[in-house]
């Protein structure tokens, strides 16, 4: 005759069904694919190694059929599934596109003057956040030039530490979308880890990779010439919330395409 389980066992048994069921409801959520580094910090918290964890994840949807892990790291709802994409699904029916200014190029010596994140869905802006940074150093001119912002512009505005667990929330596990992306990340990334706070594992799209593809003999695709390219009024000045919008709709532009 076989064993009843223990109450402990029980319990345990019930607390994976409860992970793996929410795991089921996030990958249906983000269109049916979740990368497995985002999963992991979905399912045991964002401050969870995603190499330490990966293993766990795996046991504990070892018998959850809804899902199945494929060989580019990612896990995807399994054929059939309610809610699955389906040819015509938008690509993008939640995100949030970033942009951030800078006082220069480089992620690991320069520092950020101005964030800007704006959340889409289906389409529709949502939610944004968009704040000054203080950027403890003077804004070099070429920067003021190209940006307008100068020094008094930002001496009263919060450092990045500041606002840091409030551009961490914000994000959440959206996709992020941004132009050259890489870049944008790249500041972020190096921000968070000067107050020690983890490294984005949000997915990302590139709206300067996607008009490469997309647009046939579009050279040197800068925001203000993708935008022309497919129908929107170029930005009248450099700042992040300018950019990161017209970076939203240029991405759901594209997607169209």
């Amino acid at each position: 005759m076989a064993r009843a389980a223990s109450p402990s066992e029980s319990a345990e048994s019930g607390r994976y069904e409860a992970l793996g069921e929410s795991a089921v409801e996030f990958v249906t959520a983000r269109g049916g694919s979740v990368h497995e580094d985002q999963l992991v910090s979905h399912v045991f918290g964002r401050n969870a190694s995603p190499k330490l964890w990966r293993s766990l994840l795996q046991s504990t949807l070892a018998a959850e059929d809804r899902l199945t892990y494929t060989a580019d790291g990612r896990w995807v709802l399994s054929e059939g599934m309610p809610g699955a994409p389906v040819v015509g699904d938008s690509l993008l029916p939640r995100f949030v596109a970033i942009d951030v200014e800078t006082t220069g190029l480089k992620a690991t010596s320069q520092r950020i003057i101005e964030v800007a994140l704006v959340r889409f869905e289906d389409g529709i802006e949502t939610g944004r956040f968009n704040k000054l940074v203080n950027p403890g150093r003077r804004i070099p001119e070429y920067i003021s030039k190209l940006t307008g912002f100068r020094d008094d512009d930002v001496v009263d505005a919060a450092p990045f530490g500041d606002l840091a667990e409030q551009v961490v929330e914000f994000l959440g596990n959206d996709v992020l979308v941004g132009h050259n992306v890489g870049f944008d990340i790249g500041f972020l990334d190096a921000e968070l880890g000067r107050v020690h706070i983890g490294k984005l594992i949000n997915e990302a799209v590139d709206t300067l990779t996607l008009a490469t593809r997309l647009v046939p003999g579009l050279r040197r695709p800068s925001l203000d010439r993708v935008a022309r390219q497919v129908g929107l009024t170029p930005r009248k000045i450099h700042r992040a919330g300018v950019d990161a919008e017209i970076t939203a709709e240029v991405a759901l532009r594209l997607e169209a395409e």
